[in-house]
């Protein structure tokens, strides 16, 4: 069953507002820039800024597709800075700032431990082992006849 507050693994606020200002950079971005070179050189030279659209809009594109199916945070850095460069500054900063709480998989990582609060993967780390009480370790054990 689909989830109606997510777009993709995003929540649909940061999801939105990031894809608005990501699409109206990629639209007026390039533009700015020919209006500007036309005024300045008046000449063939401005249409090199209409070359800008073959860098933003499938920069724009990409990045939204991405932040449909990223799962974590770090995996739309890159395309947030590269965004912030060629597409709309707050359409990229807006990609910064997705937290990682605004995930689908963080949302399901903590409901998997019951308390709302997700936690990392340990499964990496091992963990100490723990001694009864009243039992001596093998080291304790091996080095007891050391201290007498």
């Amino acid at each position: 069953m689909k989830d109606k507050n997510y777009v993709g693994n995003i929540k649909k606020g940061p999801f939105t507002l990031a894809t608005v200002f990501l699409i109206l950079g990629a639209a007026f971005t390039p533009l700015v820039s020919f209006i500007n070179l036309y005024n300045l050189f008046k000449s063939g030279i401005a249409l090199i800024a209409l070359l800008g659209y073959l860098v933003t809009i499938p920069l724009c594109v990409v990045t939204i597709l991405k932040m449909k199916t990223a799962e974590r945070r770090d995996q739309l850095i890159l395309w947030g800075v590269l965004s912030i460069f060629f597409v709309s500054l707050l359409g990229g900063i807006f990609v910064l700032v997705i937290k990682e709480s605004d995930f689908r998989s963080f949302l399901a990582n903590a409901n998997e431990h019951g308390n709302g609060e997700a936690r990392p993967d340990l499964s990496l780390y091992e963990a100490p082992k723990v001694e009864e009480p009243g039992k001596t370790s093998e080291d304790e054990h091996n080095y007891a006849h050391f201290e007498k």
